[in-house]
């Protein structure tokens, strides 16, 4: 062709593609993206109208629109045979889609920013979603049998070793890897520093360089993907925060944590990707080195000294100050501080302050902006567990789903907390398994007891445990799935709690308990009288650190008891208890931790209004008085529970006997009839339990106007009937209260 006539060679050029069709119907704004078919049948186009339609080939027919991104649509790959097409939005998620029925088949979710660009290996086994948070994430197969690369065999090292790509694409697995090498390549061209961590390479702004090799490489593969590295979550979050606090010039950053480590190793690695040196002082040891310090240290031994040496550094830096809340009492400290962060406005130096609380005198509110460090997510405390499991001499039997579980189990402990926890199980069992999960459950039940706030309950009550409830139970069990992945990717929002109200007795505690069980999910009792304390801005910080553990540990089962007193506010406290009040109604409202609340109160005229509103609670239970065969279910199961067949009593009877009585009633009715029996060495009979009931007066006596206010609330259609569906059947069942 280099010989060839130019004007002969121009010919053929334009003979190669001619118009067959022009796509104009279907997107209201800019197409930013196409993939197609390997079969060449289907065309997809990704739009600035959130959407990708899809137009079958070489008609230009509209084949149908997939919608779910709430972003402009940047990116987009088809697998090799079809089935699986993959579209990057700038609304940070990568979504995949099944191409013949044109149904989401899952939500790959992580980058902080938008995702401009996928590349997948041919194989089918590995996917990277290239974002402007300035990172690549790689993704694998959920099915191992599809991708032939093993991850942990994909190194740095062994990338640089290759050549670079020469943008002639073959379908072979080595060029997956020549992609990724050209990144690496770029880099070190433009002399930027690599970042070798697992599951994340660094991209720097030559990103938008990267479209024409991102746009194609293909081979999805037909299922979905999960991060190669389970960390960075929470970690990549304030890191992410940090960065952009440091890049627009803040000068007082406070840094809330108990965990000064993990702060330092935050700021840190931040003031490495910046390339900004980074200080630390603390009274006791004074300055030191945490990364790219050239010069001398300073002197400084108390605070006014240490931050006239930060005015007197030269060039960019970032100090940060360790315990220095304690100086909050100081009028010169503070007024030093203030100058300090006024002045420093005008250079690239930043003063980070760790302290264990968000409290800030007035005069420094406008000041700093105040960060809260999370407390590690399951990636971060798998960093740990895989940093003890190194050590030399440790055996290390835990299978993958139990080390997993494990790191689940650790979730509302810090870092510190996990690790000594765990080296501990070490140490007495000379070997971490599968059976140290329990002991890590049971040492985070008494930090989180140590919290005042918030207790672990274990979760062993299954549906089978309580009597009656069918309508309750049934709610309960269609959505029992309500927390998965599948159930995002379906576009099921996670529900926020239900309200369940009846008189003492009837149930609503151990419903409480019954959904953890039922979810299989930890139950944790919020005790709202231990938030509060004697020192001013206590019950607050209680108050936030307590549901900021909560969201922690989600998914997880939050269970408020007896909300007409927990949240009953009055005006003698200088607004502290409507204050804590607000924090939690807020909370509940706005949460999107999956938390599911579980509220229980006896008096529903007590409550605050606000309390049930629509929106904090996704339904209202009432537990009225069990029927005859809730009364029959009830005799079973606490009859069951003590080693007592139901069959060899008169539980017919006994149920007819026991109206007007709830739960509890009954169930204490057992109890003292075991104490007759057990006193006269013999076993207890049906007529023992009887007189039980006989000797017993029922709350259904002695709360008849309660209960009738409550059942007219019920006929008001404020409340669903716990074990009826319709309100005219529960009338028809009411128990009578002419006991």
């Amino acid at each position: 062709m280099a010989s060839c006539d130019p004007k002969l060679r121009d010919k053929l050029a334009r003979s190669l593609f001619v118009e067959a069709a022009v796509l104009r119907s279907g997107h209201t704004s800019h197409v930013l993206c196409l993939a197609a078919s390997p079969d060449g049948g289907l065309l997809a186009s990704g739009s600035a109208d959130t959407t990708v339609r899809l137009w079958r080939l070489p008609s230009g027919a509209p084949a149908g629109t997939l919608t779910g991104h709430s972003e402009w649509v940047w990116g987009l790959a088809a697998s090799p045979d079809g089935q699986l097409l993959a579209s990057g939005s700038l609304d940070r998620t990568v979504r995949l889609w099944w191409l013949p029925f044109g149904e989401p088949a899952g939500t790959l979710r992580g980058h902080r920013h938008g995702v401009g660009y996928l590349v997948v290996s041919p194989d089918g086994g590995l996917m990277a979603s290239a974002s402007y948070d300035e990172t690549v994430r790689l993704w694998q197969s959920t099915l191992p049998e599809l991708s032939r690369t093993p991850v942990d065999q994909i190194s740095l090292t062994d990338i640089q070793r290759l050549h670079p790509t020469t943008g002639e694409h073959s379908d072979d697995a080595r060029e997956w890897v020549e992609l990724i090498t050209a990144l690496v390549r770029w880099r070190h061209q433009h002399d930027i520093e690599v970042d070798a961590a697992p599951g994340s390479i660094e991209v720097g702004d030559w990103i938008s360089s990267w479209r024409a090799d991102g746009a194609l490489a293909t081979g999805l593969g037909t299922v979905g993907f999960r991060p190669i590295s389970a960390s960075g979550g929470t970690r990549m979050a304030i890191e992410d925060d940090l960065d952009v606090y440091l890049r627009a010039r803040y000068t007082l950053i406070v840094l809330v944590t108990v965990e000064e480590e993990r702060a330092l190793r935050a700021v840190t690695a931040v003031c490495e990707r910046l390339r900004r040196p980074c200080l630390a002082w603390d009274l006791a040891d004074g300055f030191e080195a945490l990364h790219g310090w050239a010069q001398g240290l300073p002197s400084a031994r108390d605070p006014l000294s240490v931050l006239e040496q930060v005015e007197k550094i030269d060039g960019d830096a970032t100090v940060v100050l360790k315990d220095f809340h304690d100086c909050w009492g100081n009028a010169q400290v503070k007024r030093k501080l203030r100058s300090a962060a006024q002045r420093l406005k005008f250079t690239r130096k930043s003063i980070v302050i760790v302290a264990p609380t968000r409290k800030l005198p007035d005069e420094l509110r406008d000041e700093a902006v105040v960060v809260e460090l999370p407390l590690p997510d399951s990636g971060e405390l798998g960093e740990v567990i895989a940093g003890l499991t190194q050590i030399p001499d440790v055996k290390v039997n835990l299978t993958p789903a139990g080390r997993e579980k494990l790191g689940q189990a650790a979730l509302g402990m810090t870092a510190a907390q996990a690790r000594r926890v765990i080296a501990e199980a070490i140490v007495r069992d000379g070997a971490l398994d599968d059976r140290h999960i329990d002991v890590v459950v049971a040492a985070k039940k008494e930090i989180i007891r140590e919290s005042e706030a918030l207790e672990y309950y274990p979760v062993s009550e299954t549906p089978d445990d309580v009597g009656g409830l069918g309508v309750l139970k049934q709610w309960l069990r269609l959505r029992e799935r309500a927390f998965t992945q599948e159930a995002r990717d379906y576009g099921l929002p996670a529900p926020k709690g239900i309200a369940l109200i009846g008189i003492p007795g009837t149930g609503k505690s151990l419903t409480a308990k019954m959904i953890g069980g039922l979810w299989r999910l930890p139950l944790l009792r919020l005790d709202v009288g231990a938030l509060f304390g004697s020192l001013v801005g206590e019950a607050e910080e209680r108050t936030r650190r307590a549901l900021q553990l909560a969201e922690t540990v989600a998914p997880c089962v939050v269970w408020i008891d007896e909300m007409e007193k927990a949240l009953a506010h009055g005006g003698g406290d200088s607004g502290t208890s409507t204050r804590v009040f607000g924090t939690i109604l807020t909370w509940m409202q706005e949460k999107t931790a999956p938390c599911f609340v579980v509220g229980t109160a006896n008096d529903v005229a007590s409550l605050p209004p606000e309390v049930l509103r629509k929106g904090r609670f996704d339904e209202i239970f009432f537990l009225d008085l069990p029927t005859v065969e809730e009364r029959a279910e009830i005799l079973a199961v606490h009859l069951r529970k003590r080693r007592r067949l139901p069959g060899d009593f008169d539980v017919e009877g006994l149920a007819r006997r026991a109206e007007g009585y709830v739960g509890a009633e009954i169930e204490q009715a057992i109890v003292d009839a075991m104490y007759v029996g057990f006193n006269e060495d013999r076993e207890f009979v049906t007529a023992d339990i009887l007189d039980a009931l006989d000797r017993q007066v029922p709350l259904s006596t002695a709360q008849r106007e309660i209960i009738g206010a409550l059942r007219e609330w019920l006929r008001e259609g404020r409340a669903q009937s716990a074990s009826f569906t319709e309100v005219r059947e529960a009338e028809e069942r009411f128990v009578r209260l002419e006991i």
